[in-house]
């Protein structure tokens, strides 16, 4: 198996196991299974959760790109039905270009080089005439023929508007998947010190931590009281209907005041505390699928003066407020009465990159849209290089954009590359649909483009262009 089979097989595997229609062991076992053993001997794995390449060095494992340093794939069928069908095209175009500018080097070359449509008139004076004056009608200019040729029009190139948002660059802090095979890490460590029952467990087909509790439960993140502008995103189903989870953010233990987005069976609420009192921001319903038990992804962001709320629908509320600039992290369970129950089964926090360029993981935030460039590898075996970008991307406005191919190309200063047209082929998995419009749910796909290969990546940036939509553009650099 070669490394762009195993990166394929391994997208199918994560799909059906989020789809309930694999168990974890069978999620685990295949992905052990696509191990591989490149030419130098090297051992290569993909990462469980990940979904990143490890290299073994020595007793270690450490995070590695298989397509650099030597370590070429073999690709297999598939792909080799690809690079055939790309490099057959790039031929073709080849030999028609060589044809058309063949063609043309039969034309007589302008002497002049100027190519006008209307040459200027001439007086011609014969020997027998010299010294004469000219008659007025031997001075009559002869006009040339006119071309028929219509000439250029000029147009203004229109400038692209500001956008609304300026881009942001988001780098992931720390995030967990509550899996039996992924232990407890972070803030979550701190579960077994806790109050409350908790287990690994298999609820609607999706791995989680189950908690139980009858008293408040606070977990604070690590890292307390730095935060400024955070983004947390939680995904989690309620057991029964007497349970409250919060998401804080800019939160003072010592004093009660901060922001809490609370979450309960039957409400939402973004809220401000205070000593002594608390503001509703905004409010709402959740989602009839969360009402009936089922996952939903909530997230809180507070970036400057904003505080945002998301679920798996899209934007809830973003709302102005000044009134605290920082704090902590943190998560609160709660109960109305009784016994309540929640399962978690992923947490991401990310917060703001101050300066510098995106990295490899990271987020571009466009307004409302949300891309992030989770691999990009190379192949140098075929007669025309092929690089795939593996991109995520959602859009958690409620305004629709459409990304065609048009809109993403890899750029090296004044040179554009733009996506391959694959026909058929795009109906291969994992391949990204162009054009396509975002949705609040995540999705995920490969782009491919030509001529590319391992050793130039670092003089490229892989540029999605949404600069005409109002929403600026995501840049990021292919090198290390």
């Amino acid at each position: 198996m070669d490394f762009y089979s195993a990166r394929k097989q391994y997208q199918r595997l994560s799909r059906l196991f989020h789809n309930g229609e694999i168990t974890e062991e069978e999620f685990v076992q295949g992905v052990d299974d696509l191990a591989i053993t490149d030419q130098e001997g090297t051992e290569w794995q993909i990462g469980l959760q990940s979904g990143r390449w490890y290299r073994r060095k020595g007793a270690e494992w450490v995070e590695d790109q298989p397509f650099q340093d030597g370590h070429q794939p073999k690709p297999n069928r598939g792909r080799r039905a690809l690079f055939a069908f790309l490099v057959l095209l790039l031929l073709l175009l080849a030999l028609l270009g060589a044809n058309y500018f063949s063609n043309s080097g039969d034309e007589e070359p302008d002497p002049k080089g100027e190519g006008l449509a209307i040459s200027e008139g001439t007086a011609t004076l014969t020997p027998d005439d010299a010294g004469e004056e000219p008659s007025d009608s031997e001075l009559t200019p002869t006009p040339s023929p006119v071309s028929e040729e219509p000439t250029p029009t000029i147009t203004a190139t229109l400038l692209p508007p500001p956008p609304r948002v300026p881009p942001q660059v988001w780098e992931v802090e720390s995030q967990s998947w509550f899996t039996a095979s992924d232990p407890l890490k972070g803030e979550w460590l701190a579960v077994s010190e806790q109050d409350w029952e908790y287990e690994n467990i298999t609820y609607g087909n999706t791995e989680g931590l189950f908690l139980q509790y009858a008293e408040t439960v606070r977990l604070w993140h690590a890292v307390l009281a730095t935060f400024v502008d955070s983004d947390r995103s939680l995904t989690l189903a309620m057991t029964n209907t007497t349970g409250i989870v919060s998401l804080a953010c800019r939160y003072h233990p010592g004093t009660g005041v901060g922001y809490r987005f609370e979450l309960s069976w039957d409400r939402w609420a973004l809220m401000f505390y205070w000593p002594g009192e608390s503001f509703v921001l905004a409010e709402g319903q959740p989602s009839e699928a969360f009402r009936q038990g089922e996952f939903n992804t909530f997230r809180v962001r507070c970036a400057g003066e904003t505080i945002s709320v998301w679920d798996s629908r899209g934007l809830l509320a973003s709302v102005e407020d000044d009134r605290n600039p920082d704090g902590a992290l943190g998560l609160f369970f709660d109960v109305s009465q009784g016994v309540g129950g929640v399962v978690i089964a992923a947490d991401r926090v990310s917060v703001l990159k101050e300066a510098g360029s995106a990295g490899a993981g990271d987020t571009f935030w466009l307004d409302a849209i949300e891309v992030t460039l989770a691999d990009r590898y190379s192949s140098g075996t075929s007669a025309e290089p092929i690089l795939a970008a593996l991109l995520r991307r959602a859009n958690w406005g409620d305004t629709e954009v459409t990304i065609t191919r048009e809109n993403i190309y890899l750029t090296n200063g004044d040179i554009r590359v733009y996506p391959l047209e694959l026909g058929s082929i795009g109906e291969e998995d994992g391949l990204l649909p162009l054009p396509q419009t975002p949705t609040a749910e995540y999705s995920i796909g490969e782009v491919y483009f030509s001529g590319i290969g391992p050793e130039e990546l670092n003089d490229w940036q892989l540029v999605l262009d949404l600069r005409y939509e109002g929403y600026g553009e995501a840049v990021f650099p292919l090198g290390e």
